[in-house]
């Protein structure tokens, strides 16, 4: 299948992935507060929007034209995934899940888990697994890809996902509508300034 795996690149500095993942904060923590909504009175306009899952865009408001701080994040009810391109201090791309029963670990851990991408066996890789000192309750994997525009090339308009670690399920999520996000990205990272679908 077509499914965004990510390419293992052990020799990456982790340095640069730990700048990529802090520089997704503010994106997680959107995340985050999109996670927290799940709690919402079910008549809620906001919950509704969360039940039926949404996609936020995200591009360099001080320079669009720079092909940096191109984001995306797909929020629902079971948690969210982030794609994301290069950033001024990261020349690479990452795919981040959020979820409340992904470890929360006291400070920035590289683990090994089971990713099972739509109908693909799984695969035992290294990601980066972290909180928010600002938003606990909430556990972020991220791993790193082989490159922004195979990022894009990968990603499906539909697109779902398993993640286990030590056998046990610690998230299971999926997205829709996957097009107008690639279709974003392709833009954004080619330096044009990118519509907001």
């Amino acid at each position: 299948s077509g499914s965004a795996a990510p390419r293992q690149q052990e020799s990456s500095s982790s340095s640069a992935i730990v700048d990529i993942a802090r520089s997704q904060i503010a994106i997680m923590n959107e995340g985050v507060a999109i996670l927290k909504e799940g709690v919402a009175i079910e008549k809620d306009p906001e919950f509704q929007k969360l039940r039926k899952g949404y996609w936020k865009f995200y591009s360099d408001k001080k320079n669009p034209r720079s092909g940096k701080e191109c984001q995306v994040l797909y929020g629902s009810l079971t948690g969210a995934i982030i794609f994301a391109g290069p950033s001024s201090t990261f020349n690479g791309a990452t795919m981040t899940f959020m979820g409340q029963d992904i470890p929360q670990p006291s400070s920035l851990e590289k683990i090994r888990v089971d990713l099972t991408q739509d109908a693909d066996p799984p695969q035992n890789i290294s990601a980066l697994n972290f909180v928010s000192p600002d938003s606990p309750g909430i556990g972020r994997l991220t791993f790193q890809l082989s490159n922004a525009s195979e990022m894009v090339k990968t990603m499906e308009d539909n697109y779902s996902v398993k993640v286990s670690m030590d056998g046990k399920e610690i998230l299971k999520t999926s997205y829709k509508d996957g097009n107008k996000a690639r279709e974003f990205l392709q833009q954004c990272l080619a330096g044009r300034q990118p519509i907001n679908p």
